[in-house]
């Protein structure tokens, strides 16, 4: 796939949109979680809450570490970071284990959003410049 080409941007996008599914997967199991594992309505109340509590608490801190490392490896590490938090999922059986892969999960959301637009913005640039 070329750098700048629209296959390659559109593989970008699609990085933000799955990113954007860890939002709402949770939401039609909350029986599940009532009958499997015991979680009450409270605790699966912060379950939910608990995505957006690291895109509050660390957004500048992780655009600062992407600026660094560079927004295609931090994509990277983030897309392997999502994959790991859904197999921590598959193996944890308890409500507070849920809730600590779901802070981890948020780490992973705030590393998409922030890599992904600005390796679209470096993509764009490429192909403007005519360097496709």
């Amino acid at each position: 796939m070329k750098a700048g080409g629209w296959p390659s941007i559109a593989l970008i996008y699609l990085f933000g949109v799955l990113a954007a599914a860890s939002l709402t997967k949770v939401i039609p199991l909350q029986q599940d979680f009532a009958e499997h594992i015991g979680m009450t309505l409270a605790q699966y109340t912060l379950l939910l809450s608990l995505l957006s509590v690291p895109a509050a608490l660390t957004a500048t801190v992780v655009g600062g570490v992407i600026d660094r490392i560079g927004a295609r490896t931090a994509l990277i590490c983030a897309a392997a970071a999502g994959a790991l938090a859904n197999l921590m999922f598959l193996l944890i059986m308890t409500p507070r284990g849920f809730h600590g892969v779901r802070l981890f999960e948020g780490l992973v959301m705030v590393g998409v959003y922030s890599a992904a637009p600005a390796l679209i913005m470096y993509e764009w640039a490429l192909k403007d410049l005519g360097r496709t």
